[in-house]
């Protein structure tokens, strides 16, 4: 990337990390889709590092657990503080009976 090949590596493991958690928490919905997706990303995963020893399935492996230390109550708020506004925008919306489009 144009930022170092450090910067790169952390994004691809930040990548990477977000596609193992999304399968876990999806197995449920979407088995053979996530199945799939597990299978090739299995093969980037050392055995040693996971908590979970049975790596056979996704369906083998337990949820992933809530890192309370990566949320930012900051960020939470300001989230919070935009959905507000678009709800008002909304009801302001209806009230006046403007059209969406």
């Amino acid at each position: 990337g144009e930022s170092g090949v450090e910067d790169c590596v952390m994004a691809l493991e930040t990548l990477f990390s977000v596609l193992l958690s999304l399968c876990r928490l999806m197995a449920p919905y979407t088995p053979f889709l996530t199945e799939l997706m597990y299978q090739n990303l299995k093969l980037l995963i050392d055995p040693a590092s996971l908590r979970d020893k049975d790596t056979l399935s996704i369906h083998y492996l337990m949820l992933p657990r809530v890192r309370e230390e990566l949320i930012d109550k900051k960020t939470e708020n300001a989230v919070s503080r935009m959905q507000s506004v678009i709800e008002l925008g909304r009801v302001i919306r209806d009230r006046k009976t403007i059209p969406i489009k």
